[in-house]
């Protein structure tokens, strides 16, 4: 069996015995080959039990997709090494406050008419493990609450203003189609292609319209490219979003990809937005916070050493009867 460090890329072989004291966190099915995975953080195993409610919380049907698995995997290991964090910078929450993160837990968990205690039992959920998570996510409240400050809010709000107070845009796009697994060189060449369109447009050979009609990839270009009006939190591809609000109107941005394709495109009009800071607190304060964790994590995860490990499953009929002390 063997284990692989996500830090260091290293493989450590371990015997049967270590194994079998080692948790149980999550079973995978990759086709006919079934597997347990067992993480292990910093030469910490993680909790049965708080993966088990990590599960639960994810509202998954089924963990059959390895996908799926490895993403709730990831989820923990995430909460796990801030919940760590946590605690070693001294920063804990209130009584008052953990009792408040369960009951918020407890509305995710139960169903109509049902107590926490009876989910619970329903669940086959551990009260510790909700315990700790409620206890982490009342932490890490009381750090963001700390870190987000009015001054901090007020720099992001100056800074970004026509992304939050419902400023909207009128734009165009080019779009050389390119396909998500093509090589390097056709992706340059779609780039010199529009890069060339680009100049052309800029120097008035060709109105962007025309260059759309003619040169686009997309159903838009029949329309000169017309993206219509959209607000920063609008349904096109994020890198678009971007572009165009970068944008002075008039201006047509360098060539960019996405997942696809290349672009570009043309802010043809801005419209203010109405909205106050007091408007969208709420909304920028909850953006600063997955930013802080996304932050977080990411600095966590470079210095972490996480070792995820994958046997096959023993046949269950030739299991040991030994108990085995297990963390919850």
């Amino acid at each position: 069996m063997a284990l692989i460090s996500r830090r260091t890329g290293r493989t450590i072989r371990f015997t049967s015995t270590i194994l079998a004291a080692l948790l149980l966190l999550l079973t995978l099915t990759a086709g006919a080959d079934d597997q347990i995975v067992q993480v292990i953080v910093n030469s910490e195993p993680v909790h049965e039990a708080d993966l088990q409610l990590m599960i639960q919380l994810s509202d998954v049907a089924s963990l059959n997709d390895p996908v799926t698995a490895e993403a709730i995997v990831d989820r923990m290991i995430d909460r796990e090494l801030i919940r760590r964090d946590l605690e070693t910078a001294g920063i804990r929450a209130t009584p008052e406050q953990v009792q408040s993160a369960l009951a918020v837990l407890g509305r995710r968990l139960t169903q109509e008419g049902e107590t926490l205690d009876q989910a619970i039992a329903r669940l086959k959920l551990n009260r510790t493990a909700l315990m700790r998570y409620a206890g982490t996510t009342a932490a890490w409240d009381a750090y963001v609450q700390s870190e987000i400050t009015d001054e901090r809010l007020a720099n992001e709000w100056k800074d970004r203003r026509d992304q939050l107070d419902g400023t909207r845009v009128k734009a165009a796009q080019i779009v050389k189609l390119v396909g998500e697994d093509s090589p390097e060189a056709k992706w340059t060449d779609a780039e010199n292609q529009l890069s060339i369109l680009r100049e052309r447009i800029r120097s008035g050979e060709l109105t962007f319209a025309d260059a759309a009609k003619e040169f686009s990839d997309s159903p838009s270009g029949k329309q000169g490219g017309s993206l219509g009006e959209f607000s920063y939190s609008g349904r096109f591809d994020p890198a678009i979003i971007e572009a165009a609000f970068a944008l002075k109107p008039g201006e047509v941005s360098g060539p960019f990809r996405t997942r696809a394709a290349v672009h570009l495109v043309r802010t043809e009009e801005r419209v203010p937005g109405t909205l106050s800071p007091e408007d969208v607190r709420g909304q920028l304060i909850a953006q600063l916070d997955r930013q802080l964790w996304k932050e977080r994590e990411q600095s966590l995860r470079e210095k972490a050493d996480i070792r995820v490990i994958k046997a096959p499953i023993p046949d269950r009929r030739v299991l040991p009867s030994a108990n085995f002390a297990v963390p919850q």
